[in-house]
């Protein structure tokens, strides 16, 4: 299942913090995300959260006992026996016959979705037979029988104050842009990736430009288009770095590819640091 705050629990949550005289959060996302992160359960208890079930695990049982319980033959009847059990289930869930009737589904979501007490980012599309879902299986993350069919993300138009080069553990550098602080899907936005030099002659940008962000899965904040019509005579070009920021040794770039990089290696700062962070992380030696 999924675990979140509604909406409406989320304001009293943040009018109680107000009033103990505490920090308040940004959104319900990034306040059960870190309500399930307390180190200290007590915490966590006291925030409004819910979990929504939308699936089951593995399931086991006696054999002597065997003929006492009757499993679901699919997915939905699968979620009426988790409601009927006190599990929350979401009440949109809906069981449909047809590619067209999904279709249709998820246009009524799209519609309705600014209605409801908490936010989504689009809709699951799951094969509903549990024995054909087990033929179908998974890949390396992901099962072969459900589909997410995503939304459009929410936008905002700002403007981009200046760019800052960060370096990172192979001497990548990278353009991150500096923008006027923006609300985009009830987050604060004022840093967004502009990837590499590729990214930033195919937007055109230049320093001062008005620009259109959202959130990339309602998530990784990125730059979508430059209103070039609205360019004014403020604005300025992009000036690339010839040396590192950090270490200030010379930058180079490989023909055939799109970033530059600092040869430095451990001799710069930032690379070393980085390189000591991915050594620790959980992908590496998991510190």
């Amino acid at each position: 299942g999924e675990i979140l705050i509604k909406k409406s629990r989320f304001e009293k949550l943040n009018e109680r913090s107000l009033k103990n005289k505490q920090k308040t959060f940004s959104n319900p996302r990034n306040a059960a995300a870190g309500s399930l992160r307390q180190l200290d359960p007590k915490v966590t208890a006291s925030r409004p959260l819910m979990m929504s079930a939308y699936g089951t695990g593995y399931i086991q049982y006696s054999a002597n006992n065997s003929d006492e319980y009757t499993f679901a033959t699919t997915h939905y009847q699968s979620l009426v026996r988790l409601k009927d059990l006190g599990f929350e289930v979401n009440d949109l869930v809906k069981e449909v016959s047809s590619i067209d009737e999904s279709i249709n589904y998820c246009k009524e979501l799209t519609q309705i979705r600014p209605s409801l007490d908490y936010d989504i980012d689009g809709v699951v599309i799951k094969v509903n037979n549990l024995d054909y879902q087990n033929q179908l299986g998974f890949i390396s993350r992901a099962p072969r029988w459900a589909t997410a069919y995503k939304f459009q993300s929410d936008e905002a138009i700002t403007e981009l104050i200046d760019v800052d080069w960060q370096v990172g553990r192979t001497g990548t550098v990278t353009p991150v842009a500096k923008l006027k602080t923006v609300n985009v899907g009830g987050v604060n936005i004022s840093n967004a990736t502009l990837h590499n030099l590729d990214e930033i002659h195919r937007l055109n940008i230049k320093i001062n430009d008005k620009v259109i962000v959202k959130r990339a899965g309602d998530v990784i904040p990125k730059i979508v288009k430059v209103l070039e019509k609205e360019r004014c005579d403020k604005t300025n070009d992009i000036i690339v770095p010839k040396n590192c920021p950090v270490c200030f040794s010379i930058l180079t770039r490989i023909d055939g590819e799109a970033v530059i990089r600092c040869t430095a290696g451990f001799s710069c700062s930032a690379q070393l640091k980085e390189s000591i962070k991915h050594f620790s992380s959980k992908r590496a030696l998991d510190i």
